[in-house]
């Protein structure tokens, strides 16, 4: 019986990619046997992911000279990704395959513009330019790919998340990061300017939590005399993640470049205040002043201030947050995601 393959990471994995298809596991898109997931990436040691790779290549290619692939779904952001990613794809037009070519990554952009070259972009470009269908996350990322890469059939497809209907929620003056801490997550902007916020409302505490550059952010809180009142909470799980945002006051994501991050759609479905930079998804996801606040990437003054007067004004923050929590219900649940998915499999598959 033929059935649909999605290519991808580790699940269990850290990282937005992981925790999307993580959901499509929990929502059980690969339990009915009409799709199936093969693990291409991991954590681990060298030779571990060599052989979770390799391992997962050998299978694609067995069921392909068996006939039973009728989709190949990949998941694919830049640089390494892409290329591991890119055997599964050039090995299914050769055998007359289907693909949906979906992208994440952040920083795809860059990886177009500046370390594509020669036959490389020619290759990559003709990858993208033959696959059935490209799913994209932000009318940023359909631009590119229109414009750079001359692609057409491209949709906005976005990423699954589940929303409990009912929330509990235990609001206090805690800020909460969730991701990656570095430049490019806007990690250290928020410190800065929670300076300020902390000057303001005494009672508040940040919480970042996530990997990364964690002792420059500690450095950066011993220079602005922060204290105890910035808390490091390292890589959390689902369950601790559950708990910081249903007790958190804001949650507050002010990346430089994103595509459509998890932790937004996270704290939408927390029924969590929320505020965010305008980048790529995140504008459509939450419309200024409906379903959160946006405020330009860089703007640490601009940024403080946003998060003092949703911490000042519970009622608006509360409007805010319910608000994105019937959006997120109607637009990204699980899933009313997977019935599209499920839709864009059966024309494909014909």
């Amino acid at each position: 019986m033929k059935s649909v393959v999605m290519i991808g990471p580790c699940p269990d994995a850290k990282g937005g990619m992981s925790s999307v298809i993580a959901v499509y596991r929990a929502h059980g898109l690969f339990s009915e046997g009409d799709c199936r997931y093969l693990i291409t990436a991991t954590e681990g040691n060298t030779w571990h992911k060599l052989w979770v790779a390799t391992s997962a290549f050998g299978l694609f290619v067995k069921l392909l000279a068996l006939g039973r692939v009728s989709v190949l779904h990949a998941h694919v952001a830049s640089g390494v990704s892409f290329w591991r990613k890119s055997l599964f794809i050039g090995l299914a037009y050769l055998f007359g395959c289907p693909v949906i070519f979906q992208l994440h990554g952040a920083e795809f952009r860059t990886f177009v513009a500046q370390r594509l070259t020669g036959w490389r972009k020619n290759l990559a470009f003709k990858l993208m330019r033959e696959s059935s269908l490209v799913f994209v996350l932000s009318r940023d990322a359909e631009e590119l790919l229109r414009t750079n890469v001359g692609l057409s059939r491209i949709e906005l497809f976005p990423n699954p998340i589940a929303t409990p209907k009912c929330v509990n929620r235990a609001r206090t003056n805690d800020v909460v990061f969730l991701g990656q801490i570095g430049n490019r997550k806007g990690a250290f902007d928020l410190i800065k300017s929670f300076s300020e916020v902390h000057k303001k409302i005494p009672s508040s505490r940040l919480i970042l939590a996530g990997n990364g550059e964690i002792q420059k952010a500690k450095e950066l809180v011993s220079e602005l005399n922060l204290g105890h009142s910035v808390i490091f909470s390292g890589w959390v799980n689902e369950e601790q993640r559950t708990k910081l945002l249903s007790e958190a006051g804001v949650f507050v994501l002010p990346s430089y470049n994103e595509q459509m991050p998890m932790s937004v759609l996270e704290a939408m479905a927390s029924e969590v205040p929320i505020i965010a930079s305008t980048v790529a998804a995140i504008p459509d996801m939450l419309e200024h002043g409906k379903c959160g606040v946006l405020i330009p990437p860089g703007n640490i003054q601009a940024l403080g201030e946003a998060i003092a007067e949703l911490l000042a004004d519970p009622k608006r923050a509360s409007d805010l947050a319910k608000r994105a929590h019937q959006r997120v219900h109607l637009h990204y649940s699980a899933d009313v995601v997977l019935k599209r998915l499920r839709w864009q499999y059966g024309q494909l598959a014909r």
